[in-house]
C-alpha cells in the first residue's frame, strides 16, 4: 500500500468543501498557534475552514471562511498554500452561505478551543473556533458530522461521512486535473 498522498487541484475544489492545515505558511503567529493545537491534541492537522468557490465572468478565485485569531474572515487561497481538501458535496445554499458570511468579523474564541480540546461541548454564541463554525455549517446544509471539535478528529469525521480521504492541495496538472 503506497503511503503517498493523494492530491487535488486548486480548481477542483468546491463551495462547502472541507480544508485542513497541518501549519501555516503565511503567518509566524498562526503557525505556531496550529502547530500547539497539533501538539496539543496528537492529531495532523491544527486548523480547518469552509471552501468558498467565487466566480465571475472573468475567472473563478477561491477562498476559506475561517475562525481564526483574531476574527472569523474571508482568505484568497492559492495553490502555493500548504492544506488538504475533503470533499464534501454540500449542496452550498444560499441562506447557509449567508449564515457563513454574517459570522464575518465575530470574534475567535480561544475559551471555546480550550473547551475542545478537554472534551467539552461548545456553547452557541457569538464567538467560534475553527471547528465549531465548521461543525454549524455543516449542520444548516443537513451534514451531521461527529460532536468532537479538534480539526484532526473533525477531519476524520468529514473523510467518514465523504468517503474520501484528506487531498493535499496542489495547483492543476496539464489537463489531468485530479489524481486520486
Amino acid at each position: 500500500m503506497s503511503s503517498e498522498r493523494k492530491v487535488i487541484s486548486i480548481d477542483n475544489i468546491r463551495s462547502g468543501d472541507l480544508l485542513a492545515w497541518r501549519r501555516d505558511t503565511h503567518s509566524t503567529t498562526s503557525d505556531l498557534f496550529i502547530h500547539g493545537i497539533r501538539a496539543l491534541t496528537h492529531q495532523k492537522y491544527g486548523h480547518v475552514g469552509i471552501a468558498w468557490r467565487c466566480n465571475d465572468s472573468v475567472e473563478s478565485e477561491l477562498f476559506v471562511i475561517e475562525a481564526t485569531l483574531p476574527k472569523i474572515r474571508v482568505t484568497l487561497l492559492t495553490p502555493d498554500g500548504d492544506f488538504d481538501c475533503v470533499p464534501m458535496d454540500a449542496e452550498w445554499k444560499a441562506e447557509s452561505r449567508a449564515f457563513l458570511l454574517d459570522k464575518l468579523g465575530k470574534p475567535y474564541s480561544i475559551l471555546d478551543a480550550a473547551r475542545a480540546f478537554y472534551g467539552m461541548r461548545l456553547k452557541d454564541d457569538q464567538s467560534f473556533q475553527c471547528v465549531e463554525l465548521a461543525h454549524y455549517f455543516y449542520r444548516r446544509e443537513g451534514i451531521e458530522l461527529d460532536h468532537d471539535f479538534t480539526p484532526g478528529s473533525f477531519v476524520k469525521s468529514a473523510e467518514h461521512f465523504s468517503g474520501q480521504s484528506a487531498k493535499r492541495v496542489i495547483r492543476a496538472i496539464g489537463n489531468k486535473n485530479e489524481n486520486t
